[in-house]
Protein backbone atom coordinates (compact mmCIF):
# COMPACT_ATOMS: atom_id res chain seq x y z
CA UNK A 1 0.00 0.00 0.00
CA UNK A 2 1.03 3.56 -0.60
CA UNK A 3 2.97 5.06 2.29
CA UNK A 4 1.37 8.08 3.91
CA UNK A 5 3.35 10.89 5.49
CA UNK A 6 1.22 12.93 7.82
CA UNK A 7 3.29 16.07 8.05
CA UNK A 8 0.65 18.80 7.70
CA UNK A 9 -1.93 18.90 10.46
CA UNK A 10 -5.40 20.29 9.91
CA UNK A 11 -7.93 21.46 12.45
CA UNK A 12 -10.33 18.53 12.94
CA UNK A 13 -13.79 19.25 11.52
CA UNK A 14 -16.72 17.47 9.96
CA UNK A 15 -16.43 16.56 6.30
CA UNK A 16 -19.60 15.82 4.36
CA UNK A 17 -19.08 12.76 2.17
CA UNK A 18 -21.26 11.29 -0.58
CA UNK A 19 -20.58 7.62 -1.37
CA UNK A 20 -21.76 6.68 -4.87
CA UNK A 21 -21.74 2.88 -4.99
CA UNK A 22 -24.42 0.50 -6.31
CA UNK A 23 -23.49 -2.44 -4.05
CA UNK A 24 -25.24 -2.02 -0.71
CA UNK A 25 -22.74 -4.14 1.25
CA UNK A 26 -19.73 -2.22 -0.09
CA UNK A 27 -21.27 1.20 0.53
CA UNK A 28 -22.25 0.20 4.06
CA UNK A 29 -18.68 -0.95 4.68
CA UNK A 30 -17.20 2.34 3.46
CA UNK A 31 -19.60 4.26 5.68
CA UNK A 32 -18.65 2.13 8.70
CA UNK A 33 -14.92 2.65 8.07
CA UNK A 34 -15.18 6.41 7.59
CA UNK A 35 -17.51 6.98 10.54
CA UNK A 36 -15.33 4.92 12.88
CA UNK A 37 -15.28 6.91 16.16
CA UNK A 38 -11.65 5.90 16.83
CA UNK A 39 -9.58 8.64 15.19
CA UNK A 40 -6.19 10.29 15.32
CA UNK A 41 -6.08 13.76 16.86
CA UNK A 42 -5.81 15.49 13.49
CA UNK A 43 -8.36 13.33 11.65
CA UNK A 44 -11.65 14.91 10.54
CA UNK A 45 -15.04 13.49 11.39
CA UNK A 46 -16.83 12.19 8.31
CA UNK A 47 -20.57 12.43 7.90
CA UNK A 48 -21.51 9.97 5.16
CA UNK A 49 -24.52 9.85 2.86
CA UNK A 50 -24.97 6.96 0.41
CA UNK A 51 -26.37 7.00 -3.13
CA UNK A 52 -26.92 3.64 -4.81
CA UNK A 53 -27.81 5.03 -8.26
CA UNK A 54 -26.65 7.89 -10.46
CA UNK A 55 -30.10 9.45 -10.11
CA UNK A 56 -29.86 9.37 -6.31
CA UNK A 57 -26.35 10.81 -6.48
CA UNK A 58 -27.40 13.57 -8.88
CA UNK A 59 -30.38 14.48 -6.69
CA UNK A 60 -28.19 14.56 -3.56
CA UNK A 61 -25.65 16.82 -5.24
CA UNK A 62 -28.26 19.22 -6.59
CA UNK A 63 -30.18 19.37 -3.32
CA UNK A 64 -26.96 19.84 -1.34
CA UNK A 65 -25.76 22.62 -3.67
CA UNK A 66 -22.09 22.09 -2.91
CA UNK A 67 -22.29 20.88 0.69
CA UNK A 68 -20.29 17.71 -0.05
CA UNK A 69 -16.59 18.05 0.63
CA UNK A 70 -15.70 14.67 -0.88
CA UNK A 71 -17.46 12.26 -3.24
CA UNK A 72 -16.33 8.61 -3.23
CA UNK A 73 -17.25 7.56 -6.75
CA UNK A 74 -17.63 4.13 -8.33
CA UNK A 75 -17.41 4.12 -12.14
CA UNK A 76 -19.52 1.08 -13.00
CA UNK A 77 -23.01 2.40 -12.33
CA UNK A 78 -26.35 1.86 -14.06
CA UNK A 79 -27.02 4.67 -16.55
CA UNK A 80 -29.33 7.62 -15.89
CA UNK A 81 -30.01 8.51 -19.56
CA UNK A 82 -32.46 11.34 -18.80
CA UNK A 83 -29.46 13.50 -17.87
CA UNK A 84 -26.96 11.70 -20.12
CA UNK A 85 -25.18 10.12 -17.17
CA UNK A 86 -24.04 6.77 -18.59
CA UNK A 87 -21.48 5.89 -15.92
CA UNK A 88 -19.87 7.26 -12.78
CA UNK A 89 -17.39 9.06 -15.03
CA UNK A 90 -20.17 11.27 -16.38
CA UNK A 91 -21.24 12.13 -12.83
CA UNK A 92 -17.61 12.96 -12.05
CA UNK A 93 -17.52 15.39 -14.98
CA UNK A 94 -20.68 17.05 -13.67
CA UNK A 95 -19.04 17.46 -10.24
CA UNK A 96 -15.97 19.06 -11.84
CA UNK A 97 -18.16 21.50 -13.78
CA UNK A 98 -20.78 22.35 -11.14
CA UNK A 99 -18.99 21.86 -7.82
CA UNK A 100 -15.30 22.73 -8.23
CA UNK A 101 -14.73 22.81 -4.46
CA UNK A 102 -15.88 19.19 -4.08
CA UNK A 103 -13.05 16.64 -4.16
CA UNK A 104 -13.58 13.35 -5.98
CA UNK A 105 -12.05 10.03 -4.98
CA UNK A 106 -12.56 7.36 -7.64
CA UNK A 107 -12.79 3.80 -6.31
CA UNK A 108 -13.20 1.21 -9.06
CA UNK A 109 -12.70 -2.45 -9.90
CA UNK A 110 -11.79 -1.62 -13.52
CA UNK A 111 -8.29 -2.88 -14.38
CA UNK A 112 -7.94 -2.02 -18.06
CA UNK A 113 -5.03 0.45 -18.32
CA UNK A 114 -6.43 2.34 -21.31
CA UNK A 115 -9.73 2.88 -19.53
CA UNK A 116 -8.08 3.90 -16.25
CA UNK A 117 -5.87 6.39 -18.04
CA UNK A 118 -8.91 7.84 -19.79
CA UNK A 119 -10.58 8.39 -16.41
CA UNK A 120 -7.42 10.01 -15.05
CA UNK A 121 -7.42 12.43 -17.96
CA UNK A 122 -11.12 13.25 -17.91
CA UNK A 123 -11.64 13.65 -14.14
CA UNK A 124 -8.17 14.32 -12.68
CA UNK A 125 -9.53 13.07 -9.34
CA UNK A 126 -8.00 14.00 -6.00
CA UNK A 127 -7.88 10.30 -5.17
CA UNK A 128 -7.85 7.26 -7.43
CA UNK A 129 -7.99 3.75 -5.97
CA UNK A 130 -8.43 0.23 -7.32
CA UNK A 131 -10.71 -1.83 -5.09
CA UNK A 132 -8.29 -4.76 -4.89
CA UNK A 133 -5.63 -2.38 -3.50
CA UNK A 134 -7.84 -1.04 -0.73
CA UNK A 135 -8.22 -2.01 2.91
CA UNK A 136 -9.74 0.06 5.77
CA UNK A 137 -6.43 1.75 6.59
CA UNK A 138 -5.65 2.79 3.02
CA UNK A 139 -9.20 4.09 2.52
CA UNK A 140 -8.88 6.29 5.61
CA UNK A 141 -5.40 7.39 4.52
CA UNK A 142 -6.80 8.40 1.14
CA UNK A 143 -9.50 10.51 2.78
CA UNK A 144 -6.98 12.08 5.17
CA UNK A 145 -4.69 13.07 2.30
CA UNK A 146 -7.51 14.48 0.19
CA UNK A 147 -8.90 16.35 3.22
CA UNK A 148 -5.49 18.01 3.49
CA UNK A 149 -5.51 19.16 -0.12
CA UNK A 150 -3.16 16.40 -1.29
CA UNK A 151 -3.61 13.60 -3.83
CA UNK A 152 -3.72 9.88 -3.19
CA UNK A 153 -3.21 7.02 -5.65
CA UNK A 154 -3.33 3.35 -4.77
CA UNK A 155 -0.51 1.08 -5.91
CA UNK A 156 -2.03 0.07 -9.26
CA UNK A 157 -2.65 3.70 -10.21
CA UNK A 158 0.88 4.68 -9.16
CA UNK A 159 2.25 1.97 -11.45
CA UNK A 160 0.09 3.29 -14.28
CA UNK A 161 1.32 6.86 -13.78
CA UNK A 162 4.97 5.94 -13.25
CA UNK A 163 4.89 3.69 -16.31
CA UNK A 164 3.86 6.70 -18.41
CA UNK A 165 1.02 4.74 -19.99
CA UNK A 166 -0.11 7.64 -22.20
CA UNK A 167 -2.93 6.15 -24.27
CA UNK A 168 -6.46 6.20 -22.96
CA UNK A 169 -10.06 5.39 -23.85
CA UNK A 170 -11.90 8.69 -24.04
CA UNK A 171 -15.36 8.80 -25.60
CA UNK A 172 -17.56 11.79 -26.36
CA UNK A 173 -21.03 12.07 -24.80
CA UNK A 174 -22.77 11.09 -28.05
CA UNK A 175 -20.55 8.01 -28.39
CA UNK A 176 -21.49 6.90 -24.87
CA UNK A 177 -25.15 7.55 -25.66
CA UNK A 178 -24.78 5.50 -28.85
CA UNK A 179 -23.46 2.54 -26.84
CA UNK A 180 -26.25 2.96 -24.30
CA UNK A 181 -28.91 2.98 -27.05
CA UNK A 182 -27.46 -0.21 -28.50
CA UNK A 183 -27.49 -1.76 -25.02
CA UNK A 184 -31.24 -1.17 -24.62
CA UNK A 185 -32.01 -2.76 -27.97
CA UNK A 186 -32.17 0.17 -30.39
CA UNK A 187 -31.09 -1.20 -33.80
CA UNK A 188 -28.34 0.58 -35.71
CA UNK A 189 -30.81 1.75 -38.37
CA UNK A 190 -32.84 3.37 -35.58
CA UNK A 191 -29.96 5.38 -34.10
CA UNK A 192 -30.61 8.45 -36.34
CA UNK A 193 -34.01 8.75 -34.59
CA UNK A 194 -32.14 9.43 -31.33
CA UNK A 195 -28.88 11.08 -32.39
CA UNK A 196 -28.18 13.65 -35.13
CA UNK A 197 -26.21 11.09 -37.13
CA UNK A 198 -26.58 9.80 -40.68
CA UNK A 199 -26.63 6.04 -41.22
CA UNK A 200 -23.12 6.21 -42.67
CA UNK A 201 -21.90 7.99 -39.52
CA UNK A 202 -23.52 5.28 -37.39
CA UNK A 203 -21.51 2.62 -39.23
CA UNK A 204 -18.29 4.65 -38.97
CA UNK A 205 -18.78 5.14 -35.22
CA UNK A 206 -19.48 1.46 -34.77
CA UNK A 207 -16.20 0.56 -36.52
CA UNK A 208 -14.29 3.18 -34.53
CA UNK A 209 -15.69 1.97 -31.20
CA UNK A 210 -14.91 -1.66 -32.02
CA UNK A 211 -11.32 -0.60 -32.60
CA UNK A 212 -11.12 1.59 -29.48
CA UNK A 213 -12.63 -1.05 -27.21
CA UNK A 214 -10.60 -3.83 -28.87
CA UNK A 215 -13.43 -6.16 -29.87
CA UNK A 216 -12.35 -6.63 -33.49
CA UNK A 217 -15.13 -7.73 -35.87
CA UNK A 218 -17.24 -9.35 -33.18
CA UNK A 219 -20.97 -8.66 -33.03
CA UNK A 220 -22.71 -5.75 -31.32
CA UNK A 221 -23.32 -7.78 -28.15
CA UNK A 222 -19.55 -8.13 -27.72
CA UNK A 223 -19.19 -4.35 -28.08
CA UNK A 224 -21.92 -3.74 -25.49
CA UNK A 225 -20.40 -6.28 -23.10
CA UNK A 226 -16.99 -4.62 -23.38
CA UNK A 227 -18.47 -1.17 -22.79
CA UNK A 228 -20.17 -2.45 -19.63
CA UNK A 229 -17.00 -4.23 -18.49
CA UNK A 230 -15.10 -0.93 -18.77
CA UNK A 231 -17.77 1.06 -16.96
CA UNK A 232 -18.57 3.21 -20.01
CA UNK A 233 -22.29 2.41 -19.80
Amino acid sequence: MQKTERMVLVQPKTKNVLVVEDHALSSAGYKLILEDPVKLDDEPTYQVKIAHTLKEAHDCLMAGDGIFDIVLLDIRMKAYPELKLFSGEDLGKLIVERFPDTKTIVLTSILDKNRLNGILKSLNPAGFLIKTDVDPKSLKDAFWQVSNGKRYHSNSILELIEGRYLSGIELHSEEREFLYLLSIGVPTNGIPDHLPWSQSKVEKKKRKLREQLDVGDKNIMALIHRARELGII
